[in-house]
């Protein structure tokens, strides 16, 4: 298994499968070029050969489903959701209980909702594939970025709701938040 980073193109055996920065989940979690980091796996999730997430391990134990669970709550897979009108095209049988039982259908985040795997396919790589591209590194200054402004917001949000805090110390800490947020935006 090679990539081809001119192309962004994932080359496995005989079959091709490009990606663009838009795949990568958990970008900030890739350990980089370090091959000692148990964590250096990444799942690449495709639907006929079309690389719909690139799913970086977040911990040791990050497994096929963790990856799949990921993609799903960071909708990659949003296009693959099965309504509950749906849902009745797949169901094969009930079981001894009266409960359906379905084909092709798999359970997938945090809701546990219903997604067609019929076409859905994913392979395991090192992520070490990766460490050439310099996309995998502006997703995750992105993606870190963004965490920041996150925490910042929550920051400010907390300087608003404490009461304990003087005027002072709340203006403080209110422009510290606002300059920081502004500087990061910026950048």
């Amino acid at each position: 298994m090679q990539i081809d980073v001119s192309t962004r193109t994932i080359q496995r055996g005989n079959f091709d499968h490009p990606y663009s920065e838009d795949c990568f989940v958990n970008a900030e979690s890739y350990a980089g070029n370090d091959s000692h980091s148990s964590m250096n796996r990444a799942w690449v999730i495709h639907n006929a050969g079309y690389v719909k997430a690139i799913v970086f391990a977040e911990y040791y134990a990050y497994c096929e489903q963790d990856a799949l669970d990921e993609a799903a709550d960071s909708g990659k897979l949003d296009y693959l959701q099965v309504s509950e009108t749906e849902l009745a095209d797949y169901q094969v049988e009930t079981d001894s209980e009266g409960y359906p039982e379905y084909e092709g259908i798999i359970n997938l985040g945090n809701a546990s909702e219903p997604f067609d795997s019929q076409n859905l396919d994913i392979f395991e790589v090192s992520a070490d594939i990766f460490a050439r591209d310099p996309v995998v590194m502006a997703v995750i200054e992105r993606q870190s970025r963004e965490q920041a402004l996150d925490a910042l917001r929550y920051a400010a949000h907390l300087a608003v709701s404490i009461d304990e805090l003087d005027e002072e110390q709340y203006s403080m800490l209110s422009h510290a938040a606002d300059y920081l947020y502004q500087e990061l935006k910026v950048s």
